[in-house]
């Protein structure tokens, strides 16, 4: 019985070095990988949240570009860090007002280079 029970801790240990490993070697594309899965959500609740003198199909295809950017790795991850910060900081209230959704598609806008 002890030995079954060495084996399976045995297995265990090995399995969390190896997710370590993981996590530590593949950080960078697990994360973008997060982000890029997440981009549709953050888009809809940005595009909804924009006044009304702000294009929102414009504003669609801003995040279709970012997202395409990221995809090809041809961004800044520094300006993306600070929009996924300026949005969680957004959410807090779990709304976003129109201010707010300018100043994030701004963001993006400056992600794609426009």
């Amino acid at each position: 019985m002890k030995k079954v029970l060495l084996i399976i801790l045995a297995v265990m240990v090995i399995f969390f070095i190896a997710l370590i490993g993981l996590f530590y070697f593949q950080g960078d594309k697990i994360a973008a990988l997060a982000v890029e899965k997440t981009m549709p959500y953050i888009k809809d609740s940005i595009v909804q949240s924009l006044p009304q003198d702000i294009d929102k199909q414009q504003a669609e295809e801003a995040f279709t570009k970012l997202t395409q950017k990221m995809k090809t790795g041809d961004f800044d991850k520094v300006e993306l860090q600070k929009l996924m910060q300026t949005y969680k900081k957004s959410m807090e209230d779990n709304k976003i007002d129109a201010e707010e959704a300018k100043a994030l598609l701004r963001m993006v806008e400056k992600l794609i280079g426009e």
